[in-house]
């Protein structure tokens, strides 16, 4: 072999396995990072127990979340109960979280990462504070800019800073945080199955009331419809029919009493088994609001109780399309003439 083909052959397997160490450090960075690790709390999986209030705060936007005994609410919401789990899954994300790689320390800088002060107008940095029963901060951080699959496929991680320092850092886990309130609640207050709902009534001031009843499987008609009268293009009743079966909430309120009154639509749906659902809506402030009420006996009782134990004495915001999709009068699914 001459002298140049052997340094030529030396220089590809250096450079072979150069690359080699290289493809191997890109797929194992977790574990070669997490040996120098640091916890971000190294007490707080035995602290747990002795959170009684969760501080979130982003912006101008400020939660307070609140425990007695297992249970978590909503202080900002008069006290709504708001689920425990995920609650319970945040502070399993920090405490689990270890401080990896440090980035900046200039406050200038904060930003980039989502970790300017929460407290400014239009801050995208949420801080976090965990508080025992006395006031005491088991844990007060800032959570910025989640990077997915910063050490390894499925192993995401967030920028993050303890709030009273300025040295920021990338930690394992991918931890979210909402200051928005239906981000804590259970957002689907009513379930019924579309293919169950036996009528639905509609009562709009000033409106003859539209009654809807099942026919064939999954298919409704309109209750004494002139057989001259004919239906609009497209499922507009069967549609109206599954609108009611459901409902998601933007926002929650504590309701003083039923609203009554010639500003009130009531929409009733009627399921087999004999459950009776009443909604109860109105437009405040340019949102809409429904407040629920069940009856039902026999099997149907269970199901009543199990509405009215969570709804009752609340009412919530929802979508305007989901109150658009329900007022419907008759007019809205014949055609004219």
């Amino acid at each position: 072999m001459k002298p140049q083909q052997f340094t030529a052959l030396a220089i590809a397997a250096v450079v072979a396995m150069t690359a080699a160490v290289i493809v191997h450090a890109r797929r194992q960075p977790w574990t070669e990072m997490r040996a120098t690790a640091a916890p971000l709390a190294p007490t707080l999986a035995r602290d747990a127990t002795r959170i009684a209030r969760v501080e979130l705060r982003q912006g101008e936007n400020g939660l307070t979340l609140e425990r007695k005994g297992e249970a978590w609410s909503l202080k900002e919401r008069d006290g709504h109960p708001v689920k425990a789990e995920v609650v319970n899954a945040l502070v399993g994300r920090l405490a689990q979280s270890d401080l990896v790689e440090p980035k900046t320390r200039s406050a200038a800088n904060h930003a980039v990462l989502e970790l300017e002060d929460p407290a400014q107008k239009g801050a995208r940095a949420r801080q976090v504070r965990l508080l025992d029963d006395r006031g005491g901060a088991l844990l007060d951080v800032v959570v910025g800019k989640r990077k997915p699959e910063a050490f390894g496929p499925s192993k995401g991680g967030t920028y993050l800073r303890r709030t009273t320092e300025p040295q920021t850092w990338l930690a394992t886990g991918d931890i979210e945080v909402s200051t928005e309130p239906r981000g804590w609640f259970a957002t689907s207050f009513l379930e019924l199955p579309s293919d169950k709902i036996a009528r639905v009534e509609v009562a709009i001031p000033g409106e003859p009331a539209l009654v809807l009843e099942r026919g064939a499987p999954g298919k409704f008609k309109v209750a004494g419809l002139d057989s001259s009268r004919k239906l609009k293009q497209g499922n507009l009743v069967d549609e109206l029919a599954r609108a009611a079966a459901s409902f998601d909430l933007d926002d929650v309120r504590k309701l003083a009493m039923t609203p009554t009154g010639d500003k009130i639509s009531v929409v009733t749906v009627t399921s087999d088994g004999g459950l009776e659902v009443t909604l109860r809506l109105r437009r405040d402030a340019g949102a809409d609001w429904v407040s629920l009420a069940a009856t039902g006996d026999g099997e149907a009782k269970a199901a009543s109780d199990k509405i009215n134990a969570q709804t009752a004495g609340w009412e919530y915001k929802i979508p305007a399309a989901k109150a658009g999709a329900l007022l419907k009068k008759l007019a809205d699914l014949v055609e004219a003439g």
